[in-house]
């Protein structure tokens, strides 16, 4: 259960400094009136009717890329959608090859 006094204990006041520099306004960052008004805009995204809708087209073509794919041994992913289509694109950039490491020579 979360703490019901925000001034008190607020869990804006601890996250914001951390996450608000990596990541913008999150709703991490908030307590109250507003961290409500901000979980209002993003819950309708998170609920069970929902999920399938972007699992099947985002992450199981990222799910096999990392596992057997491009990006089995790192990488980045761009995905892009063009604003008058619904189908998602990706690009992969694969990590190169770390070189190989020299074996310590043994001392004797």
């Amino acid at each position: 259960m979360a703490f019901r006094e925000d001034t008190r204990f607020s869990k804006g006041a601890a996250l914001k400094p951390i996450t608000f520099p990596m990541m913008g306004p999150n709703i991490q960052g908030y307590d109250g009136r507003e961290h409500t008004v901000h979980r209002s805009l993003v819950s309708p995204a998170f609920r069970r009717t929902m999920i399938p809708r972007y699992v099947e087209p985002l992450l199981k073509p990222l799910a096999e890329e990392l596992l057997f794919g491009r990006l089995s041994k790192g990488g980045v992913v761009r995905v892009t959608r063009k604003s008058d289509e619904d189908k998602l694109s990706f690009s992969y950039e694969e990590r190169p090859p770390e070189p190989a490491q020299k074996e310590p020579e043994l001392v004797e």
